[in-house]
């Protein structure tokens, strides 16, 4: 097996839970502002009962839970930040993430003003220390300014979330032991000087403080246009809806509903909208522009007023301006995990240092080196400081498969089996992307790559069920062995016809005679590549068919056995070896399959799961943890769990990615019967989401198959989630 390790690193990303209090989201900003990464760390309101704000979508019914819930899946922190008073629901904190208490993250520094290193993440000083000598170690062409804020008390909160803010015992830190280092700027904030003071070159606001050195790695569709938020800067919501489509990684200026009648901001939007709008420079017909969102506390109305003011044709005059600006009704859904890429909210990754580890040859454990940031100062801290996503690809795996992905809905079973080592596994987590390994102080690990089959069947454990592999399963997995991974071999149907015609026989084990092994391969690949690639790997074994001289009956003998003497093994008499081949009794050297490929039934419906496999490994931008045939049963009830095969799966579509579950049934050239639709049901109750998979190596369905397949599709397709059917179903055939 040969392959590369590519490894990641990013600050932590938190994710703050917050009342619906303005204080406490002032806190939350200023606290956001003072760590690496800060700007990309989600704010999630709890609210006691959803607001009114939340039925903008007439079709959504969703509880605080489940839209809590969504935003923790969507945008994957690392750590959830407690920013109540009396503690978070149950529902989060059973969610398998470190919980910390807002003040934990510079209790350090509270006890002690001299320590200059949060107690998670990278800080504020280190982010400044990391400026001067880029910025101002040497004297540039173009100074760089570090602006520090002043905000008005007008919409001071919106404005501290807009530019960003520093606690003041920071700010004034920075401003006396940095005086000398760093060149500062007090620069008051307000509307009317809005976009010069923000967009202009030089000037370092405290949000992209916290951006340094990191790249954003694009999420999801509608990436192109730019974004606009037209909000009320006095409401909560609004506030953190803004910051959150920032956290996204989405560059977005604000529009309150307060300065739509401020001249030198409808100015500042419209240079906004113009600088924005371009033309595919391959497809005239293709335009990007300016979307303007509307806030869940804005009318559509304002909006159009707002597009009014701006006067796009006095804005772009003779100039070509189609689709320069879009006015859009909806907030992305963030929170929901199906409507998120369709709404083009997937949060983007972000990345500082990326380094790949190659592997020419390995038996599965591997030793790589964690990767930290230059700008990072050494710890030997017990709680991790940044975080290291681990990107393992893998190929060239003649026996077992290893896990391409990991579970998102995993449990301690699962964990144990990804982590190895007790030591290490306390410090991974299973993420959006992929493995997470939280990093406290830079080192070596060693890392045993996991086997899909047993991540998969610790992913079982964790829902309560035991599994292992079923008959079928034990075979399918000896074949593909035995190919070396090679399953192309088998969608030659010529190929499966013959190997099962061979172990067949006609009641003496005669095989096939090695001409006509050879002119049926050769129809199929006339280079004969087909049959040598089935030679090398032992498909076939070569024997003698000869008649004995006392019983006279015919029966075929391995070439190893053909020494001095041979036994027949119908009369057990012995015959000479040399006579038996050189008789005139129509002897001829035969070929019989071996090991897997000589069991009859198509190696006991193993082909078709092999072929399965097949089709999802072909798609070589979809990753996969399959496994063959199983049985699992839950270790409380009893109830019992049957599938051909299963499959994880995620793959990247127009740069969206999706993931999911399946589970098939897979036929040779028998029907589906009623037992088979029965186990496809229970797994689909156990599983809602997953997609349910009829394969079968038949051209076509019988009627009586048709029209059991439609009640099932009907039944998996009736809604579990918005705009998502319940459990998908898929029919491969032979064609």
């Amino acid at each position: 097996m040969f392959g590369d390790i590519t490894v990641k690193s990013r600050p932590l990303r938190l994710a703050f839970l917050i009342p619906p209090d303005k204080t406490v989201l002032r806190t939350v900003v200023q606290t956001a502002c003072t760590l690496w990464g800060g700007t990309y760390n989600p704010i999630i309101p709890l609210y006691a009962r959803p607001p009114k704000s939340w039925k903008s979508y007439p079709r959504e019914k969703i509880s605080v839970e489940k839209r809590v819930l969504g935003y923790v899946q969507a945008f994957d922190p690392d750590i959830l930040v407690d920013c109540t008073a009396n503690g978070l629901p149950t529902y989060l904190q059973s969610s398998g993430r470190q919980i910390i208490k807002l003040e934990d993250i510079w209790s350090a520094f509270d006890s002690n003003p001299r320590e200059r290193t949060p107690k998670f993440g990278v800080g504020i000083f280190e982010l400044l220390h990391a400026h001067y000598r880029e910025y101002f170690e040497v004297v540039r062409r173009f100074p760089v300014k570090v602006v520090l804020p002043q905000l008005p008390k007008k919409y001071e909160l919106f404005w501290s979330a807009a530019v960003g803010e520093l606690p003041k015992k920071f700010a004034d830190i920075a401003e006396t032991e940095y005086d000398k280092a760093i060149d500062f700027e007090k620069t008051i904030i307000e509307a009317a000087t809005y976009g010069q003071t923000t967009m202009s070159a030089g000037r370092i606001f405290p949000r992209q403080i916290t951006r340094y050195q990191l790249k954003n790695e694009n999420s999801g569709r509608h990436r192109d246009d730019a974004l606009a938020f037209y909000m009320d800067a006095e409401k909560l919501m609004d506030i953190v809806d803004f910051w959150n489509l920032r956290a996204m990684g989405r560059i977005v200026i604000p529009i309150p509903k307060q300065f739509a009648k401020i001249p030198e901001y409808i100015e500042f939007i419209g240079r906004y909208v113009k600088e924005n709008y371009g033309v595919h420079r391959l497809n005239p017909s293709i335009t990007y522009g300016t979307t303007i969102i509307r806030s869940f506390n804005s009318e559509m109305s304002d909006l159009e007023s707002l597009a009014q003011a701006l006067n796009i044709k006095k804005l772009f005059g003779t100039e070509s301006h189609d689709r320069a600006l879009s006015l859009q009704h909806w907030y992305p859904r963030i929170w929901d995990e199906w409507a998120m890429g369709k709404d083009g909210a997937m949060p983007d990754n972000v990345s500082c240092v990326t380094e790949t580890f190659s592997f020419p040859d390995t038996d599965g454990t591997v030793s790589f080196n964690l990767v930290k940031p230059n700008f990072v100062s050494e710890s030997l801290s017990d709680v991790p400081r940044y975080a290291n996503e681990i990107y393992p690809k893998f190929y060239g795996a003649k026996e077992d498969i290893r896990a391409d992905i990991l579970p998102y809905d995993h449990g301690k079973a699962v964990m144990h089996t990804v982590g190895g080592s007790v030591s290490m596994r306390d410090e991974l987590r299973i993420g959006r992307t992929g493995l997470v390994h939280l990093v406290s102080w830079d080192r070596q690990i060693n890392w045993k790559i996991p086997l899909a089959e047993e991540v998969f069947f610790s992913w079982l454990r964790d829902k309560g069920f035991k599994a292992e592999l079923s008959t079928c399963g034990i075979l399918a997995k000896e074949v593909r062995s035995q190919l070396g991974g090679w399953l192309y071999a088998l969608t030659h149907e010529p190929l499966l016809a013959l190997i099962e015609r061979m172990n067949k026989g006609d009641g003496d084990g005669k095989g096939v005679t090695l001409g006509e092994v050879k002119n049926t391969l050769t129809k199929v690949d006339s280079t004969g590549g087909l049959y040598r690639s089935l030679v090398e790997r032992k498909v076939f074994q070569l024997g003698y068919r000869t008649q004995c001289t006392h019983c006279r009956r015919a029966s075929w003998y391995n070439v190893d056995s053909l020494r001095n003497e041979i036994v027949c093994p119908l009369c057990h008499k012995s015959l000479d070896a040399i006579s038996a081949v050189d008789s005139e009794n129509n002897g001829a050297w035969f070929l019989k399959t071996a090991g897997g490929f000589s069991v009859g039934n198509y190696a006991d419906g193993g082909f078709c799961v092999l072929l399965t496999l097949n089709f999802f490994e072909r798609n070589h931008s979809r990753q996969t943890t399959p496994v063959m045939s199983f049985v699992a049963k839950n270790e409380q009830s009893g109830k019992l769990l049957e599938a051909d095969f299963g499959l994880m799966w995620q793959e990247s579509v127009y740069g969206e990615t999706q993931d999911g579950l399946l589970f098939a049934e897979c036929k040779s050239y028998n029907k589906f019967e009623k037992k088979d639709f029965d186990r496809m049901r229970t797994l689909a109750k156990q599983f809602p989401g997953a997609i349910l998979a009829f394969c079968t190596l038949r051209t076509s369905l019988a009627p009586d198959e048709v029209k059991e397949l439609k009640k099932i599709t009907k039944e998996g397709m009736k809604y579990w989630k918005p705009e998502r059917p319940i459990n998908p179903v898929l029919i491969l055939t032979g064609t």
